[in-house]
């Protein structure tokens, strides 16, 4: 009987096999961290335009202000935006010893201070009357973080002159002793916000047959004054809250005469941080950036449109890694193109 002779896998054979099989895991994995690096780029872009156009709408919808701001330094982006906390619309008074109360949504009645205010056509359905020493106490501002910003929204009809003339200075609203809107005798509207002080300049509230709508809104680095959705003043700032700030409506200092119609109120804060996904990073544009700034603010007005004050032409920003990168471009009018 003949026995075949079987030849075996020789030492060079299988050294050629581990050699090639390194090399093919070595291709495998610069290609897999370069795909990584690639969807790094898609994913964050994807995310930041998401952002941007959720900020935009935001806007339009509630007809405030918002932001999204981009920390270069570490890779991430987050947006700020209003909570309203509290609204009146003072549909109804209640009679109660010693006042009445006007009931609030988010589970704030005002209790209002003077028997003799009054309802009276509003804006929309009725408004409330203010006659010198009426007050109304709204409740507690939350405070959820010490350095948060606030929004105040509110319709305001100047009363008739001709009705026994006006106060020295009224007061129109209040929170704690840190925040105070009021209107001067000619009509200028001023606002306080800590030390940050704004007025309306020349633009007056002096005509008895119109309704204004102001906007004072604190972003946690600027305050804004707003009177029927135009910006008038600015002043850059902080503020630290006390814990306990009241909400106040009227004479809370000084007398107040004329309507109040749909009180808002809100929180300003900023949501969760997005890092940036593998190796990608913001890239921006000599100019957006001030000196040693790591923080870039874009600001969407109360129409969803860029801030023109902040922002005079359309932004581009990049997302680079070392294999990949997204412009987008954001036009004046709000709207994304990538």
């Amino acid at each position: 009987m003949k026995f075949r002779r079987t030849r075996g896998v020789t030492l060079i054979e299988i050294v050629v096999v581990i050699v090639l099989l390194s090399i093919l895991l070595g291709l495998s994995v610069a290609l897999f961290r370069s795909a990584n690096r690639d969807l790094g780029v898609r994913a964050s872009s994807h995310h930041l335009v998401a952002l941007l156009r959720a900020a935009h709408e935001q806007s339009r919808a509630s007809r405030n202000p918002s932001w999204v701001v981009i920390h270069v330094g570490d890779r991430s982006v987050y947006g700020v935006s209003r909570e309203t906390v509290g609204e009146w619309h003072f549909e109804t008074l209640v009679a109660e010893p010693g006042g009445a109360r006007t009931p609030g949504a988010f589970g704030k009645d005002g209790r209002v201070t003077n028997a003799q205010a009054r309802l009276v056509p509003g804006r929309v359905g009725l408004a409330l009357e203010f006659l010198g020493r009426t007050t109304v106490d709204c409740g507690e501002w939350p405070i959820q973080a010490e350095d948060q910003g606030i929004t105040i929204d509110f319709w305001y009809f100047p009363a008739d002159v001709s009705a026994g003339g006006l106060p020295p200075r009224q007061t129109l609203c209040t929170v704690g002793s840190q925040v105070e809107i009021g209107v001067e005798p000619n009509g200028r509207l001023t606002a306080t916000i800590g030390e940050m002080a704004l007025n309306t300049g020349d633009v007056l509230l002096k005509h008895r047959d119109r309704w204004y709508r102001i906007l004072l809104v604190y972003d946690g680095r600027e305050a804004c004054l707003w009177v029927n959705d135009t910006l008038l003043a600015t002043k850059p700032g902080k503020i630290r809250w006390n814990k306990t700030q009241r909400i106040g409506l009227g004479a809370t200092k000084h007398n107040c005469v004329g309507l109040l119609d749909e009180f808002r109120v809100g929180i300003v804060l900023p949501r969760e941080k997005y890092v940036l996904a593998g190796q990608a990073a913001f890239e921006l544009p000599h100019g957006y950036l001030a000196r040693d700034a790591k923080e870039f603010v874009i600001h969407f007005d109360s129409e969803g449109r860029l801030d023109p004050r902040k922002h005079a032409q359309a932004l581009r920003i990049k997302i680079k890694s070392p294999t990949d990168e997204k412009e987008i471009t954001l036009l004046p009018t709000g709207a994304v193109q990538r």
